[in-house]
Order: structure tokens, then sequence, then C-alpha cells
């Protein structure tokens, strides 16, 4: 009720604004946005900058404020980016509810090779970002809410993003993709303000279903992985000012919400008392946000920073009773950023601490599985009754982080002007996985056969199917801790950079050197971009680079060495005896942790950048080998002892270095440099063809050498499973249009984002075969089409008496209801996902 009647008040606000704006006040045309800085990047007339060796794209204030609103996150700013690719799981039909930060992949590395920082600080998840998957909700060991991005800032915060997807600088480590840096707002003087609130749902949602929208798995479904309803909700509310002449301070608070209706239990319960029993899985994302500016001195400019933006999904168990679980992801951050201005040079600093999690909160610290009883009714008759949650999990990575940056002013040189920088990070982390209390997960019954029950894992109710007349006791209890696995890890990095401009050429060498004690290795980065400058006017420039990148390290290595010692296996006979330990306890690690070299990309690349009139054209060739990438074996394979804690001899897994991959992006995109001028209204327009090809054997660090070296059955062929077509982020080509038009006569601001995808192959394990007395899997493509898809924003402002302004932005995604295959939903590919048909979001708010 109050969402409903604060959407009501402020559109109520907008339809009055036009008399109380005409009979009280005349009002100079003028535009007050809360959200102007004095920042020069806010000014940028172009949908995109791109920097000189084009590496480098920079998405304004003024085009976040004209992007799709949608869930508000960084990643879903990027889609006019040729450079991103978004996964297949991006905008399905089946899953409209959920709210968090989409996965990206730059350059075909891999999606969790990404450097995620807001205003310089990284907030990469690192615990363990590859195993994200809504049907961890049904896995003990990893909570649900695992992503790359370790916290969901919302947009509203940002001045600017930078894109860097090849010739980065040597300022920047950590990735093998890409860097996204993010800055925030600065307070702006006076006071200011902005209250909004955004709204979506399922009645104003077109879906596309395999098997038509009436599919009984979707309509009737009782898993987040097809939720055909939903409400989504986004309250926004920021505060800004300065307090004194030299020093300004910035609050903002926003709140997204996702309600998503389901059934209790599945369909194939018998008992219509619960399978028409429905329950709401909710999402909410806080961002809580508070910047102060202080120019101390005319040298001195210090900016502290807090941001605490907890994430928390309410999720249960497909047909489990009492199985409500909260999975707690996002965390804490606090800064201080310091920039001093000496005579000789620029010196930036930065000290910085954040908390994140992945974790997960139960209802209750069991989880028990019978057969089908009348006490134990709201399972399958044929099948199995389960109960209980999941037990809680503590996932936790804290960082402390010192970076300094130093700019030398330019100086001459032979002929030549040299700008160099350098600077130092140093960085110290624990991560930790912790069972905090006992869990205990109990099953395999059988039957008490006139046995006396002892305790509450035992029911003296015949079973449903009559095999268990006397009732039932469970036999094998499994006892989760309580217990704590942790890592630290110190490391530091160094980097010296020197930008040369003689005559024509500009030339950037430059080298990062890193080195941490997690995996005791030190890394080598060079960097090297040119360009030139063919003459001498800044029209035709050509470009050349070559650069490595070194990774980041996952700690979800070590911390799953140790899991499984958290685990105690007891066994029983009857059910008046106590359970005992199990005669063949696996209560070991099965995983055995060693030092890998860290994963590495290299990079070759040519391009070339064309003005003419009031147009640019840029075209670049990207070519990326990555090597020494993370996988799964066993130490058997590798010839090696797992040595003692661990369950056999040589059946542990380890992690290896043999992993890689290979991909070539050809880019060329036409851009408006300044506005286009027509009967008063002014267009931008961007227009970019992207065609990529990636191989890679293994999508991720859990994929197994022996099923990377597995012989396979494929489209007639018999093949090693790693020559598998690379399913995921792998569009072979991608044309888009983004436009973005101001009409001041009439208010408005219309952007529109046409996107046209080229036709590819979903991967599908459709059985078996025998070839030669061999039997093989069989793995077969399935042509997902080509997908065309129109989104469009149209945003409306009015201005009101005393600088206040109301304002509507309308999202229309998939505005032509176009029907296109986004992937497969089920391994086999029996049933093939879809994007979403037309969907409307509608925003309203006032500010000042």
């Amino acid at each position: 009720m109050r969402r409903g009647f604060g959407m009501s008040l402020v559109l109520a606000l907008m339809l009055y604004s036009d008399t109380l704006a005409q009979e009280i006040y005349e009002i100079a045309d003028v535009n007050v946005d809360a959200n102007v800085t004095n920042s020069s990047i806010r000014g940028g007339s172009s949908i995109s900058v791109k920097s000189e060796f084009g590496g480098k794209t920079t998405i304004n204030r003024k085009m976040i404020e004209a992007s799709l609103g949608g869930n508000g996150d960084i990643t879903s700013l990027l889609r006019t980016n040729p450079a991103v690719k978004f996964s297949n799981t991006n905008r399905q039909s089946t899953t409209m509810g959920e709210i968090d930060p989409v996965e990206i992949s730059i350059n075909g590395a891999k999606h969790y090779q990404n450097n995620f920082m807001i205003d310089g600080m990284n907030i990469n998840n690192d615990i363990d970002p590859a195993n994200r998957n809504l049907s961890n909700a049904n896995n003990i060991w990893n909570p649900v809410s695992s992503a790359s991005q370790g916290m969901a800032i919302d947009a509203d915060l940002l001045e600017s993003i930078d894109v860097y997807d090849s010739d980065v600088s040597a300022k920047y480590g950590g990735f093998t993709g890409g860097v996204i840096d993010a800055k925030t707002r600065d307070p702006q003087e006076g006071f200011h303000g902005k209250i909004s609130m955004s709204h979506t749902r399922d009645t104003w949602t077109k879906y596309h279903i395999d098997g038509g929208n009436d599919a009984e798995f979707f309509t009737e479904s009782s898993d987040a992985s097809n939720q055909p309803k939903f409400k989504k909700y986004t309250t926004k509310l920021n505060l800004e000012g300065f307090i004194t002449q030299d020093f300004g301070l910035l609050f903002a608070y926003t709140n997204k919400q996702s309600i998503i209706p389901l059934r209790a239990y599945k369909s194939s319960s018998t008992n219509k008392k619960y399978t028409e029993q429905t329950i709401k899985q909710k999402r909410n994302i806080d961002n809580y946000f508070i910047k102060s500016l202080w120019y101390a001195t005319d040298r001195l400019t210090l900016r502290p920073m807090i941001t605490y933006a907890p994430q928390k999904a309410k999720v249960h168990r497909n047909n489990a009773k009492d199985s409500f679980m909260y999975q707690k992801g996002g965390g804490f951050t606090a800064a201080l950023n310091t920039e001093y201005e000496f005579d000789f040079m620029m010196m930036e600093s930065q000290l910085s601490y954040s908390k994140l999690e992945a974790s997960r909160d139960s209802e209750n610290q069991y989880s028990l599985t019978w057969k089908h009883s009348a006490d134990k009714d709201w399972g399958s008759e044929k099948g199995n009754s389960a109960e209980g949650a999941l037990g809680d999990i503590n996932q936790v990575q804290k960082t402390l982080t010192f970076t300094n940056d130093l700019k030398f002013n330019d100086f001459d040189f032979l002929g030549s002007n040299h700008s160099i920088i350098a600077g130092l990070e140093l960085k110290k982390q624990e991560t930790f996985y912790e069972i905090p209390e006992e869990f205990i997960a109990a099953g395999q019954p059988k039957d008490l056969n006139g046995d006396t029950c002892k305790d509450q894992y035992c029911s003296s109710v015949p079973t449903t199917d009559g095999k268990f007349k006397k009732g039932q006791f469970l036999t094998y209890k499994q006892v989760y801790g309580p217990g704590k696995v942790s890592v630290e890890q110190d490391s530091w990095a160094f980097y010296l950079e020197d930008k040369i401009k003689l005559s024509r050429f500009t030339f950037r060498p430059g080298v990062r050197f890193g080195g941490d004690s997690y995996m005791d290795k030190k890394t080598i980065s060079p960097r090297f971009s040119m360009s030139y400058d063919v003459f001498d006017d800044e029209k035709t420039v050509l470009s050349f680079g070559k650069n490595r990148y070194h990774g980041r390290n996952i700690f979800g290595f070590r911390l799953k060495d140790g899991q499984m010692s958290l685990v105690k296996y007891n066994r029983r006979t009857k059910a008046s005896q106590d359970f005992s330990p199990d005669k063949n306890p696996r209560g070991k690690s099965n995983t055995k942790f060693s030092h890998l070299n860290i994963p590495y990309d290299d990079e070759t690349s040519f391009g070339i950048a064309q003005k003419f009139s009031n147009f640019q054209i840029d075209y670049k060739y990207i070519k990326r080998k990555g090597r020494d990438q993370i996988t799964k074996t066993t130490a058997k394979a590798l010839n090696l002892e797992c040595g003692e804690g661990y369950n056999k001899a040589n059946s542990c897994y380890m992690y290896t270095n043999n992993g890689k991959s290979d991909t070539n992006t050809y880019r060329i995109s036409l851009s408006t440099i300044n506005p286009i001028q027509f009967i008063g209204t002014s267009h931008n327009i961007e227009l970019s063809y992207e065609r990529f090809k990636t191989k890679t054997n293994a999508k991720n660090y859990d994929v197994s050498d022996s099923l990377i070296q597995k012989e396979v059955f494929y489209n007639g062929e018999i093949i090693e499973y790693g020559d598998l077509p690379v399913g995921d982020f792998s569009i072979p080509w991608t044309i888009r249009l983004t436009t973005v038009s101001k009409i001041p006569q009439t208010n408005l601001t219309i952007s529109n984002f046409i996107t046209y995808k080229g036709a590819r192959d979903a991967i599908a394990k459709t059985g078996t075969a025998k070839i030669n007395k061999t039997s093989y899997d069989v793995y077969e493509s399935v042509n997902l089409g080509k997908a065309l898809t129109y989104d469009a924003r149209i945003g409306y402002e009015k201005k009101l008496p005393k600088d206040m302004s109301v304002f509507v932005n309308l999202d229309i995604t998939n505005v032509l209801d176009r029907i296109n295959k986004s992937g497969l939903q089920t391994s086999d590919g029996s049933r093939v996902a879809f994007e979403p048909g037309r969907q409307f979001w509608l925003e309203a708010g006032i500010k000042w």
C-alpha cells in the first residue's frame, strides 16, 4: 500500500506541475539537476568517449541518465560497449524476478577475471565466483549468492564508468579480461536532493516460454529457475550539499526489492493440501552511501566515503518442508582518498577496507529425508518427503588496501615530451569458510520392524508404499561443523609507465610487477602501446599494442582443502541404537591445495581512428591468448600422492594450470563527435559492429582435466571435450545502434538501443552411443538463431518553482516483442530458454 501511495503521490505532483508553475511563478529557462557536478566527464557530448589508444571507453553521467534503468546495476550500463559479452543466462523469460548484477566477459576471458572497482577500490568477490547458480539453494556446500561482482552498487551513485578492454595502462592489474572502474559523484554546492521510485511486474511483461506461456513446468513452478510471477520496486533518496565553503557531503540510499511467488511444493506431490500452497521468495539489495569532499588546502583534497550494500535472497528448498534460507551477499567498504598537488607532481593515495560475503542463514539446522507416510505426507506417495534447510554458512572476504599513485609533471627531453606515472599497491586479505553451528543431514530410511523409537530420526507410522509396515527410522547421519577453514594473502604490486610524445608518434611503455604469499609467485606484466598521428591533426590515428595481463587468485582453491573435514559420518542398523562413526569414514578432505601459476592473457592489438566532419570511425583488432588458466584434476592423473588427511591415497582433487583460451575480436564503430542539431533538437548516434571468435578448453576452474581430455561424439565426429565450441559469452557477431535525442520543446529525452546478434549454437548432451565397441557421450549443437532486440527509454522532466523539477522515465525493453532464443534450459536441449518479451519499467520522482 505504501509503495502504491508513494508512486501515486509523485505522479499527482507531476500532473499538477503545469498549473502550479503558470499560476504562481514565472520560471527562467534553466535546468537544475541534483546530480550536476563540476566534473568535465559529465559534460561529454558523445554517447561514449574513447581513449587515445582505443582501449578505454568512458560512459559519462549524461549517458548513465539516458540509459535503461532496469535493475540499476553497473554492468547493465555496459550493453552499448561492443567489448562486453553478457552471459546467456542474462535476460531470460524464466528468471525475471532476479535483481543480481549480471555476469560479463571481456575479450573472451573468464567472467570472474574482470577487475571491478569503485573509485579505484576493488570490489571483486574472489571467494568462489564460478559457483553461481540458482540451483545452489539445494546445495549444502555452496550458497547461491557467489557472484564475481562482490557488491551491487546502484548506477545512480555514479559520475562515470571507465571500461578498459585493451591496451590497459600498467596502473591496473588483477585481471585477464578487463577493468570496470566506476567513479562516484562528488557533492555539489548548495543543497540538492532527489526522491524516486521505479516499478515493474509480471503483468507488465510478455513471457516467451518453450511449450507456450501455459506450460505447467513454468506456471506451476516451485523452483526459482522458473518465475512466472514477480514484482520489483526500487526506491531512492539522495541528499547533498556543502556545509561550509570547503566541505561538502553526499548521502544516498537505494533499496531494490523483488517478490517472487512460487508453489511451495512440486506438482508431483499428490496431496493438494501442499501442492496448492504458495510461498514468497524475496530478493533485496540496500545501498547506503556517504561521501564527503573536503578542500583542506589549496593543494590537499580529501574524499572519505563509506558504502554499506548488503544483499539478501530469501529462498527455499524445492519440495521440502520448513526449508527457508537467506542467501547473503554484498558487504561494507570504507575508503579515504587523498590528493596532494606538489610543485612537480600530483600524488593520489587511497587507504581502504572492505568486507564482502557470500553466506547463508538457514531457518533450521537440519535436513531429513523420509519415505512418504501419513505423518510425512508432503512429498510424492511413491517417493520421499524432505524437511529442513541446509544449515548456516559464513563465507567472508576481508581486504585492507593501500595504494599510492604519482603523476609527474610533463617535461621535455631530447625533443620528446614525457608524462611519467608510477605507483604501488599493498594488500592484506583474509578469507574464511565457516560452519558456525552444528548442522545435521540424515536419511536412508529403513523398516522399523517392531523396534522402539528413541530419537527424532524415527517414526512408527507405516510408509504409504506399504514397504515399511511398522514405520521407519533413518540409518545415516552426517554432522557438519562447527568448524572453519581460512586463508590469508599478503600481496604487493608496483608499476612504472611513461607516455612519450615524439613528433607524430606517441609511445607508452610500462611494466607492472606483482607478488603474493598465497600462491608464492611473482609476476611481470609488460605493457606497450603506441599511436601515430598520420597528418599531425588528430584526425587519422593508427595504434598498436603488445600487453600482458595477470589475473587474480581465487581463495576457493584453498578453502575447499579442509571443507570435507568439517563433516562426521555416522550409521546405525537399529532404531534403538545410537549413531556410531561410519566404518568407512569419509570425513577427510577431498581437495588438496597446491601452489599454482597466475593465469595471464597476452594481447596484440591494431587500431585506426578516423575523424571526418562531425563523425569518428574507430576500428580495432584484438588478439588474446589466455594461458595457465585453472582447471581441476586428480592426484592420480598427476602421478602424485594426496598424503595424510585425505580420503584416499591418490583420488583427491587438485588444481592445475592446464586451461587455455584463444580469442580474436574485430570491432568497428561510427559515432557522432558532437550532437546533431535539427529544428531545435539534438541527437547523438553510435553504431558498432563486432566479430568475435573464441576457443577454450574449460569454461571455469571446476572443469576437470579428465573431462577436458575425454573423447566425445559431436556432430558426427569424435573429438575431445575441450574442443567443443564455447557455449556462453560467445555471440559470433553483434551490431549495435544507440541514439539519444533531446527534445527541449517537450522536455523529452528519448534513447533507443537496437541490438542484432548473430546466430550461435548451444551445446546439448543428448545421450550416449557405442562406436567400435567404445561408449561415448553424445553432444549436439542446437542453433539458437539470430536475435534482434529494440529497447527504448522515454524521459520527461518538468521544472517547478524554487529550483525543483519532477521527472518520469518509461523504459520499454524488447519493444517489438521479438521471440529470441537465449540458451538451453535443460542440458539435453529438450527445452530452450527465451529472452523476455516486451516489458515496461516506470520510474517517477522529484529533485531539487
